[in-house]
């Protein structure tokens, strides 16, 4: 198996074949704005506590990431919004981060192809961030 990461700045340069072959991943740039909404400010806050926690810590960060949010679509909003917060910290090493961050966008794209249990997809995580 391999993973091709092609990076471009504009979509409009790729053809059209293989624009419709690739999977589109937005990461803002390095010293981008900080994030607007409060929930988008919390999941900062939780990735960079994950970062630097224990494996056991993070179990529980990630148990954290839905159980304020009583609707399903908040707490899944805000798992969203956690590992494209996490992938964008990963993608500022990727030399070191390498491994985590095929992991994350391999589950990336599975939790928006099919219906998973997204807690789990983040715990298996875990085990591939140093």
């Amino acid at each position: 198996h391999a993973l091709i990461i092609l990076i471009v700045q504009e979509l409009g340069v790729l053809l059209p074949t293989m624009l419709s072959r690739f999977q589109k991943l937005s990461i803002a740039a390095a010293g981008s704005a900080t994030p607007a909404t409060e929930a988008q400010q919390r999941a900062a806050e939780l990735v960079e506590q994950f970062l630097i926690s224990n494996p056991k810590q993070r179990g529980e960060l990630i148990k954290q990431l839905s159980k304020d949010e009583r609707e399903v679509e908040k707490a899944d909003k805000m798992i969203d919004t956690f590992l494209a917060l996490l992938i964008s910290e990963l993608a500022k090493k990727p030399n070191e981060n390498w491994r985590a961050l095929k992991q994350a966008l391999k589950r990336q794209a599975a939790m928006q192809q099919f219906s998973l249990n997204k807690k789990l997809q983040l715990e298996s995580l875990i085990q591939w961030i140093r």
